[in-house]
């Protein structure tokens, strides 16, 4: 049986992509969605002030929030993101993400 590169994620019915990680007060919580070698996609949930310092991937990554608000901070500037917004960062760039209320994001890496 092939591999499924898909995880997490019903294929008998719709259900809201945030009601698939419930948020937990003081913490950061992950759920992937994906196998892939080539595409990480995965699922977060932030609790009010919590956030994720520096870090990096080696492919680009796109941030398409959920619910909340929250800040990207990359090269020394800071854009802030609400529910609706998408941002990309380059592979290979130093960012932080959080610090704001809750939040709920999608995270999607693409490998080169």
């Amino acid at each position: 049986m092939p591999q499924q590169t898909v995880k997490n994620i019903s294929t008998e019915t719709p259900e809201p992509l945030a009601a698939l990680i419930t948020p937990r007060a003081n913490q950061v919580l992950s759920m992937a969605l994906s196998n892939s070698e080539h595409v990480h996609i995965n699922l977060f949930s932030f609790a009010d002030g919590e956030m994720v310092s520096e870090e990096e991937y080696a492919g680009s990554t796109i941030y398409y929030l959920l619910e909340g608000e929250t800040i990207i901070s990359r090269d020394g500037r800071k854009d802030r993101l609400k529910a609706g917004d998408v941002l990309a960062v380059p592979g290979h760039v130093l960012h932080a993400v959080g610090g704001l209320s809750a939040f709920s994001m999608l995270q999607i890496t693409v490998n080169e």
